[in-house]
């Protein structure tokens, strides 16, 4: 029996088998709440300067300097898209072994400004 012909006889076609892969997951519903709003994604509300940190474990003396990482972080809460809008800008001091302040900085993303006029920035 050829390939086709036991297709035909299953009832199962080349049709059907890219109709049902295609389809599958057409009708789920988007997420409540996208994973960029929740947990360690979720946007940071508060820009701060703290200089009383505390360190668990120990830095190494020589390694001094400052640790900035970026980030998507909407102002309002609310991003359509994780890479798009919004962002925070993060810093750590590192000297002598002691980390000797952190601070946050939301950066509003121009491309925001021209689509939603009248929105603080």
């Amino acid at each position: 029996m050829k390939r086709r012909q036991f297709l035909g006889y299953t009832g199962v076609s080349a049709i059907g088998l890219a109709t049902a892969s295609v389809t599958t997951g057409c009708t789920q519903e988007p997420p409540v709440v996208k994973f960029w709003h929740e947990g360690n994604f979720r946007p940071v509300t508060d820009e701060v300067t703290v200089t009383d940190l505390k360190v668990e474990g120990s830095i190494p003396a020589e390694l001094s300097g400052l640790y900035v990482r970026n980030g998507s972080n909407a102002s309002s809460g609310v991003a359509e898209h994780f890479f798009g809008g919004d962002g925070m800008v993060h810093g750590v001091r590192i000297e002598n072994g002691q980390a000797k302040w952190y601070r946050n900085r939301y950066y509003a993303c121009r491309c925001q400004r021209q689509h939603a006029p009248g929105r603080a920035y």
